[in-house]
């Protein structure tokens, strides 16, 4: 199986629509990067995101991810955008 990176929008949108079932019935795992994570469990988060994944699903794996300073034309995105970059590149 490929080895999939996300950012917080596919997940939590698929998750506010109910379907968050379709990401590992497509792919299996799927690696988010901590930022991700924070993103999807914080208080501006919709409630139904913020709970379906403060107990974390088996099929999410959250990963530490070092950003390098080589890239700065990546800055003008958030967190969640820039770290899942950088995750897809370590994959």
């Amino acid at each position: 199986m490929k080895t999939i990176v996300s950012n917080t929008s596919p997940i939590r949108y698929l998750t506010c629509i109910g379907e968050h079932d379709l990401l590992p019935q497509l792919f299996g795992k799927v690696f988010i990067p901590k930022a991700v994570y924070q993103e999807l469990t914080h208080e501006n988060a919709p409630n139904a995101v913020q709970q379906y994944f403060l107990s974390l699903p088996t099929w999410i794996e959250v990963c530490e991810v070092k950003i390098f300073q080589e890239n700065n034309s990546l800055f003008h995105l958030d967190a969640g955008e820039i770290e899942a970059i950088f995750l897809a590149k370590q994959s």
